[in-house]
């Protein structure tokens, strides 16, 4: 049995094809039917080609499925249940998992995940007909009663980054004030990190960026916006007790640490492609004893807090997705907007027009 599959070719080409499709093998894994697959911020600058990324592979690491086909062994989802995907592979039994480092499981290779490249075992992407899930009781999350499977794809993976940005600093520091330097590395981990401060709880949350489009999503997630590019020459903003550089850039990095309080918390949402020239201010770190953070999302782990908030609809996320296509668009839309999601449920899809109208 085959299935169509989207997969990437190269910079700004995609291409769907014809793939054997997966069958369950374990009694702890699951068959899934994607439902919505989301772009996350990563996936932009790969398929713009700003990575280093050669291989071709098959693409949508965050996505929303229905349950179709479960092993013996599973016993949290049934099939016809609609789930948030973690991103990540991971068993949830192994030391790292159990101490919540899920990004780190032992019992698959390093860096596992749907969706992305790198991977030293071909899992698949969300742009499919099916999708096997090898540890489905701790890798699907089910979607509560009334929640949008559209809204939630990116749940997978970058609305669960954008909690970690905040999430710890506000626990240490109830009520604090936040400053979001975001921007096009990292478009919708920024908007999601606005997203949790408000549910948290915080003071004053601040966000900087210069386009249009975010700054909006921003404001109407309750945010004060302000209107400003990032470089060398920024002066410090705050003092800010949590301040987050969702530009992925040397100089918000830069600005966002110099830009937090004493004892404060400061994180970067991604990596760095290639040599970096940047000289963080380790000395003005130590003296000011602030706590920075440069590290991947344990999604997994982290949906164990998240999904419970959006449930309970304290944590209100769907202003961010910026955008909603037929995922036979996606090789023209895949550029497009800040977060666009893709629907490869028709009835779905017809449900979200008709309530949109």
């Amino acid at each position: 049995m085959h299935m169509h599959q989207l997969t990437f070719i190269g910079p700004r080409e995609f291409e769907w094809r014809e793939v054997p499709a997966p069958k369950i093998s374990d009694a702890r894994q699951a068959l899934v039917r994607p439902l919505a697959v989301s772009r996350c911020d990563l996936d932009l600058a790969i398929f713009r080609g700003n990575t280093p990324t050669q291989q071709q592979f098959a693409i949508g690491h965050e996505f929303t499925a229905e349950v179709v086909e479960i092993g013996d062994a599973v016993s949290t989802v049934k099939p016809g249940d609609r789930v948030v995907v973690s991103f990540q592979i991971s068993c949830g039994e192994c030391r790292m998992c159990k101490m919540g480092l899920t990004r780190s499981c032992e019992s698959v290779p390093r860096l596992s995940t749907f969706g992305l490249p790198g991977n030293e075992i071909e899992y698949g992407g969300g742009f499919s007909e099916r999708v096997l899930v090898p540890y489905a009781d701790h890798m699907l999350f089910p979607i509560p009663n009334g929640a949008s499977p559209i809204a939630l794809a990116p749940a997978s993976d970058n609305l669960p980054d954008g909690f970690r940005l905040v999430a710890p600093g506000l626990a240490r520091w109830p009520g604090a004030d936040v400053l979001v330097l975001g921007g096009s590395g990292a478009g919708s981990c920024g908007l999601y990190a606005v997203a949790t401060a408000k549910a948290l709880g915080a003071g004053k949350v601040d966000y900087v960026d210069t386009k249009p489009d975010r700054l909006a999503i921003a404001e109407r997630l309750g945010a004060n916006v302000i209107e400003q590019r990032i470089d060398e020459q920024t002066a410090p903003l705050g003092p800010y007790l949590i301040t987050v550089d969702a530009q992925i850039k040397e100089a918000s990095f830069y600005v966002a640490m110099m830009s937090t309080a004493p004892e404060g918390f400061c994180t970067t949402v991604g990596g760095y492609f290639g040599p970096t020239d940047m000289r963080p201010p380790w000395m003005g770190n130590y003296f000011n004893c602030i706590t920075v953070r440069n590290e991947m999302v344990n999604a997994a782990h982290e949906l164990k807090t998240v999904m419970p908030l959006i449930g309970k609809e304290v944590l209100k996320v769907t202003d961010v997705v910026s955008d909603v296509f037929p995922a036979l668009e996606a090789q023209e839309r895949l550029l497009d907007s800040v977060k666009p999601v893709f629907v490869l449920d028709d009835a779905l899809l017809a449900q979200h027009r008709e309530g949109s109208s």
